[in-house]
């Protein structure tokens, strides 16, 4: 059993209104409990799931895909954003027109030492071509 340092663990929360999540450590979550949403004030739901920081800093979200919120065994990190997402979020990310783009903005980026570059973004239209797709 691998041991991890609970300052690396964030525990997503949900506002099932607003559709808005925030991450919270454990120990946050002992001192203050519960994270109320700061548009309506309401205690925040707790997701499936966790994120955790590995040795090597980078996060790994167990057991849900950040895009569809479908459960999922595995991730990769999306090309367009920090999205962990499953395999079929990115085989469906891959045949995106503009995919090129932000693969070539990354390799950009990491040859400028730029080992942190958050990615072009989601393109606005993302979700409506994922639905035609």
């Amino acid at each position: 059993m691998k041991k991890i340092n609970i300052n690396n663990i964030k525990i997503p929360f949900e506002c099932e209104n607003h559709q808005t999540t925030q991450e919270v450590s454990p120990s946050d979550l002992v001192v203050c409990g519960v994270p109320l949403c700061e548009t309506c004030n309401e205690e925040m739901s707790i997701e499936n799931y966790v994120i955790v920081e590995d040795d090597q800093g980078s996060l790994s979200t167990h057991g849900k895909c950040q895009r569809c919120h479908g459960n999922t065994v595995s991730t990769t990190m999306s090309s367009f954003n920090t999205q962990m997402c499953c395999p079929n979020c990115i085989n469906l990310e891959s045949s995106h027109p503009e995919y090129e783009m932000a693969v070539n903005a990354e390799m950009k980026a990491v040859a400028g030492n730029n080992y942190n570059f958050p990615g072009i973004g989601l393109p606005e239209d993302y979700e409506e071509w994922a639905k035609r797709n």
